[in-house]
């Protein structure tokens, strides 16, 4: 079949643009993020991806040449059950009852990049934000704000049915804080229509290996031992053979913007060969997120072609001395850092405000002595969370319950994962 790449490219920019151009190459100059969409869009070879459009039904694609899968439904209630290479979401978010909830439904079906046409908000006049004031404009389009309209729909008024408007440090945190699948997004603010275009480019990693277990568990020792090839043969025949070559990270690092091994260095995000992830089954606990649908760092799984999962099963005596020996160790440490920077601090502006940062001086060191003093008691080491989460580990059951979520949540979401649980330290 005879197929038009450009009669494909004009209808796309036609569907954003709202005009009808008759050179796909003579955009109206004024326009430069149509350009700009053009050139992404440009650089792929779609005719070898599965590209989804969704747009409003009166905006018609004409594509000369092909026949496209046309699914007549509401995207709010709609289940996608694929996954595509390019999702297009053109100026639909504003007349929805939950924009952000959509955004997060294309990110899940988004295979290399996600791009979204929204309406932003505009200094200007714009039917959705009408009542606010210039200034008021003004500065809420450069705050990280969605702003909510009326959106009482009027017959013979399209405008009127706007509900929310994204100004793009909204889109920014929404694409690469609330959700890590992204590597970077580029925010396009148009010059017409009041809009903007979001591009964000999904992660991409070949394989993916998680060593988890509880808090204490020993996941950096498996990994010290990962990296100088000494665990057992038994072990070893789980994993890629080179796994031991692969950068490692942790969930705490995942959550930042940028994505980094344990030992600092930047990891390039555009295409990633193997990536091994340090990752403690009680993090939903610590983080407050309760759930592991709700912990972002699980995300980068939706990023990775094959997912391979070590769980690491302990003794539960043997995992409470590792807890008492190490982490509340590690605990005070941190604890004893931060109150030394402390101490620094005060001293360096002791010279000026001196009477009071002379009585602060005094405090901080007779705190820093009590702490000296107590030291060799760890229940006095550990923050209230370690403290209640070492009273946790000896109700039986309790950690077992966790063990079941966790291999429940991965064979619940992710096909492509591979689970194996093994003893450690290994006898």
């Amino acid at each position: 079949m005879h197929v038009n790449r450009d009669e494909i490219m004009k209808s796309v920019l036609t569907a954003v643009s709202g005009s009808d151009s008759t050179d796909l190459h003579d955009e109206p100059a004024e326009d430069e993020a149509l350009r700009e969409l053009f050139d992404i869009m440009a650089d792929e070879d779609i005719f070898r991806k599965t590209i989804l459009i969704i747009s409003r039904p009166d905006v018609i694609i004409e594509i000369k040449g092909m026949v496209p899968t046309d699914i007549h439904d509401d995207v709010e209630s709609y289940s996608f059950r694929d996954e595509y290479d390019i999702v297009i979401c053109l100026d639909i978010l504003r007349y929805m009852k939950d924009p952000v909830a959509i955004i997060h439904k294309l990110t899940r079906v988004t295979g290399e990049k996600l791009i979204i046409e929204v309406a932003s908000v505009a200094e200007r006049y714009e039917y959705g934000t009408r009542g606010l004031k210039w200034y008021e404009k003004y500065v809420l389009k450069r705050l990280p704000v969605i702003l909510v309209g009326k959106g009482i729909p009027i017959a013979q008024i399209r405008a009127s049915g706007q509900k929310y408007f994204f100004t793009p440090k909204a889109l920014e945190n929404i694409l690469l804080n609330h959700t890590k699948i992204f590597s970077g997004i580029d925010i396009i603010d148009t010059q017409s229509k009041c809009r903007s275009i979001v591009v964000a480019k999904k992660n991409q990693i070949e394989h993916l290996l998680i060593v988890s277990g509880p808090t204490a568990s020993g996941k950096s020792t498996f990994l010290d031992n990962l990296r100088d090839r000494t665990l057992p043969g038994h072990i070893l025949s789980l994993l890629d053979k080179d796994a031991h070559t692969w950068p490692q990270t942790s969930g705490k690092i995942v959550v930042r913007k940028t994505l980094t091994t344990i030992t600092g260095e930047k990891i390039s995000p555009d295409e990633i060969g193997g990536l091994t992830l340090h990752y403690d089954i009680l993090r939903p606990l610590s983080t407050h997120t309760v759930d592991y649908y709700r912990d972002p760092t699980l995300d980068i799984l939706q990023c990775a072609k094959n997912i391979t999962v070590i769980i690491l099963r302990n003794d539960p005596a043997d995992l409470i001395n590792q807890f008492n020996a190490g982490e509340l160790t590690d605990v005070a440490v941190r604890h004893h850092a931060v109150l030394l920077r402390v101490k620094k601090f005060v001293k360096t502006l002791s010279g000026i405000i001196p009477t009071f940062i002379k009585c602060s001086v005094r405090s901080v060191s007779s705190f820093e002595n009590g702490l000296n003093e107590i030291s060799n008691i760890p229940q006095i080491k550990d923050t209230r969370y370690h403290q209640r989460l070492l009273e946790k580990y000896k109700v039986p059951g309790w950690l077992d319950a966790w063990y079941e979520r966790w291999e429940s949540y991965l064979e619940k979401n992710y096909k492509n994962v591979s689970v194996h649980t093994v003893e450690w330290p290994p006898t």
